[in-house]
């Protein structure tokens, strides 16, 4: 298992250029045998999740991302 860093994004939105980033997005770095990559991102205030997967291991990572809107909400 790889270890993992829990960084907290800007509470507000920055500024780049004069327009405001209403977005940030990243991924996580697939090498070797990880086949799940899950980002957690807060910025601005919200959070948002990504997946990236092997497709063998996960073909519909969306059905994870699905999960998470109703265990927020319990």
């Amino acid at each position: 298992m790889q270890s993992s860093e829990n960084v907290p994004g800007p509470k507000e939105k920055l500024k780049f250029c004069g327009s405001t980033l209403e977005q940030s997005l990243f991924w996580v770095p697939q090498i070797g045998s990880v086949g799940l990559g899950v980002s957690i991102l807060s910025y601005g205030g919200g959070v948002q999740f990504g997946i990236i997967s092997d497709a063998t291991l996960c073909p519909d990572p969306q059905k994870i991302i699905d999960e998470f809107e109703p265990e927020f909400a319990n």
